[in-house]
């Protein structure tokens, strides 16, 4: 379990749960006892928050962005800020009956509440050329002008009435723009300037435009809110109503050191995911208690193109690519899920 105190203090690069479910001894960047990332389940408040349909990363040359396996990770993107977080805990074999879905990790984040007393914070990141230094290579050319990252947000929360009702509210923002590596000709790249040119040139005779080859731009962006409301029905009952809105969009270009693609196999990924909750908290007696859970998950992800959409092609020999990818121009999931759980503790 890592507490509030833990989040506060502890280092963070992704500002994500994975920076601190790491802490479980069996972790191993969101992959637990050994078990692919696709395995967990991700809970908020109780409420899934899992990518429906289990792709990984698409990185785009950013390392560490988003977290594997929730939704909005095709994105790059945290479906939650980590400043509403109020604690996470991971499980890996519980014998509690009401934990279930998963054979890799149950990781369950907990939101912050409002209290007595108003609060508001505001906090701003930013990195840009002038801290990111040189490239691995020594090569300074255009890297640190193409690379900027902001993130930046506000909390504020409550009384709406002392002792009885509160109320937090959360904003946050993020835009990450950066280059692509191993482009035509540079060092350790798997295509020369000179072969790129010689495809370029070729298929253009033939009416076909591969796109640029040269250094390229990765973007990530990302919107999200967070409220909450608690309330204190009477002595015996009380009631949380959650809500979170995330929009993110970033584009995937990614070449290696044995991957070559030009821009037109670029796409960009969309993600619109709401995600809902209320929990009614009920003491029966000294002894018995009650407390029941209804969520509704809406999640809208696509893809679309910067350009034209082109027949895909695959060089096969060092892997060269340019064109639509087929499972790009199809990619439009929607998904709604309602779920009603009652749990009662003797």
């Amino acid at each position: 379990t890592i507490g509030g105190r833990q989040l506060t203090t502890l280092p963070t690069l992704g500002r994500s749960l994975s920076d601190f479910t790491r802490l479980t001894p069996q972790s191993n960047n969101n992959s637990f006892a050994g078990s692919n990332f696709r395995y967990n389940n991700l809970t908020i408040d109780g409420a899934i928050n899992n990518d429906a349909i289990g792709f990984s990363n698409s990185f785009g040359g950013v390392s560490g962005g988003g977290q594997s396996g929730a939704a909005g990770a095709g994105t790059r993107t945290n479906p939650y800020s980590i400043d509403v977080i109020q604690e996470v805990q991971v499980q890996l074999s519980p014998y509690d009956v009401k934990l279930g879905n998963f054979t890799g990790g149950s990781v369950n984040a907990v939101t912050k509440s409002g209290t007595n007393d108003f609060h508001g914070s505001a906090y701003w990141y930013s990195r840009d050329k002038n801290i990111t230094g040189k490239s691995v290579d020594g090569n300074k050319t255009s890297i640190g002008n193409l690379f900027h990252e902001l993130q930046y947000g506000a909390t504020i929360s409550g009384p709406i009435v002392k002792n009885k009702a509160f109320f937090i509210v959360n904003y946050e923002q993020t835009r990450r723009q950066e280059p692509t590596f191993y482009n035509a000709g540079e060092t350790g790249a798997a295509i020369t300037l000179a072969e790129a040119q010689a495809i370029s040139n070729r298929l253009a005779s033939k009416g076909y435009d591969v796109g640029s080859y040269n250094q390229y731009k990765i973007f990530t962006n990302s919107d999200k809110l967070f409220a909450r409301l608690d309330f204190n029905l009477d002595t015996k009952n009380t009631l949380m109503l959650r809500a979170i809105y995330t929009k993110g969009w970033g584009n995937n270009l990614e070449r290696s050191s044995t991957n070559f693609q030009f821009s037109t196999t670029d796409f960009t990924q969309y993600t619109n995911n709401l995600n809902l909750v209320a929990e009614l908290k009920t003491k029966v007696s000294n002894t018995l208690s009650n407390q029941l859970n209804v969520s509704y998950i809406n999640v809208h992800e696509y893809r679309d193109f910067p350009g034209t959409l082109a027949p895909f092609i695959d060089i096969d020999n060092g892997r060269i690519w340019a064109g639509t990818w087929r499972e790009a121009s199809i990619y439009n999931m929607k998904q709604q899920t309602f779920e009603i759980s009652d749990n009662v503790t003797l």
